[in-house]
């Protein structure tokens, strides 16, 4: 068996079987199909997909009665300003995490 090594992407088509052509949801299953089936193979910069789609999807799933964040901010709230709140926080992550990189 070949050994796994670090990735810093689920990998090119030939290689892995998943493109950068599918969706997001497509591409997170492939990503956890891959983590199920190499166990001890190891997953970088995945980061990139954490954008914000992806949180707005989360935060669409989150239901209206939680409880308020540390900031005080219902679920409602987040929501609606979500187009002025999380751009700043996303590209600060994305500034640090690029910083850090191997």
């Amino acid at each position: 068996m070949k050994k796994q090594g670090l990735h810093s992407e689920v990998g090119n088509t030939s290689e892995h079987g998943v493109g950068f052509k599918q969706d997001p949801v497509s591409r997170r299953a492939a990503i956890a199909a891959r983590a199920r089936k190499y166990p001890k193979e190891q997953f970088s910069s995945l980061l990139h997909h954490l954008t914000y789609e992806l949180v707005e999807e989360c935060l669409y799933k989150i239901p209206k009665s939680s409880a308020v964040g540390i900031d005080g901010m219902t679920v409602e709230q987040a929501r609606e300003n979500l187009s002025w709140l999380l751009p700043p926080i996303l590209r600060q992550i994305h500034e640090v995490a690029t910083k850090h990189q191997l």
